[in-house]
């Protein structure tokens, strides 16, 4: 343990957030108090138009300012429709794509032809994949194979980067462990890290932080989760426990250079 001491929290990077408008921004900066956001990833969710989704990313991007802000576009059988070129990519700050079975109406099991064409589009852009792994109903509980399933897929796209968002949730250990020398491989805690609550939930995210902490990303997944609640899980309970270089890490060093070699791809 490092003992009872007040982190530095003048900055924190958020891995995960959902941002349409610049209303949505300074919400988001409101719940921060003094706290500032050095590196954000807004990732859209499926059921926005490609075009909403490139003209809310033009309006963001420039009213971003100081804040580094990487974009995410949204998976959907459209985006194979519109021209998705170098330039586009560079001037949206596009980093990836994002895979979300659930409001793709796909199962968790990460076998359907739409998964596997998902992953030959986020390789022919040379982008990173995010990729949903929280389940929200009945047909998407995990089942016994399903991170052994998804793992053989990505094994084929070693080239790309991908972001495990939500970190499988529960099973946030056994994942863990599966990956954790995977060099293209990353965990990301957003809404996990804070919508449970209890001694198991916190000494698992510790673990984590405290032995792979050069894979492991927060995040807030806003508006979901208040990103406010995250900073007082890091001021009491992550700066309690791990050592100052590991939570600056997990705090800012890993998605800022993750964000950096990815645009440095394009």
């Amino acid at each position: 343990m490092s003992g009872n001491r007040e982190p530095n929290m003048k900055k924190i990077s958020d891995s995960n957030v959902h941002f349409i408008e610049i209303s949505d921004f300074k919400d988001y900066k409101s719940k921060l108090s003094s706290t500032r956001v050095t590196c954000l990833v807004n990732t859209y969710l499926p059921g926005l138009s490609i075009k909403k989704v490139i003209s809310s990313m033009e309006t963001l991007i420039d009213y971003s300012q100081n804040t580094d802000l990487y974009n995410v576009l949204p998976y959907s059988d459209d985006l194979h429709k519109i021209n998705i070129d170098n330039k586009l990519i560079s001037d949206l700050n596009i980093i990836g794509i994002k895979y979300h079975p659930r409001l793709l109406s796909d199962n968790f099991l990460f076998e359907s032809n739409r998964f596997q064409r998902f992953l030959e589009f986020v390789a022919e852009k040379g982008l990173a994949g995010f990729i949903c792994t929280y389940p929200w109903s009945t047909k998407q509980l995990y089942k016994e194979n399903t991170i052994f399933n998804l793992l053989d897929k990505i094994d084929n796209y070693n080239d790309n980067d991908f972001i495990f968002l939500h970190g499988f949730d529960i099973k946030m250990l056994e994942f863990s462990q599966l990956i954790r020398h995977k060099k293209n491989c990353w965990i990301d805690l957003s809404y996990t890290i804070t919508k449970r609550k209890g001694l198991l939930h916190e000494l698992t995210i510790i673990d984590l932080c405290l032995n792979l902490e050069q894979k492991i990303l927060i995040g807030s997944d806003y508006p979901y989760q208040c990103p406010g609640d995250v900073i007082d899980f890091v001021k009491n309970k992550l700066a309690n426990s791990l050592p100052e270089k590991k939570l600056e890490l997990v705090l800012n060093e890993n998605l800022i250079n993750l964000c950096h070699k990815l645009k440095k791809n394009e």
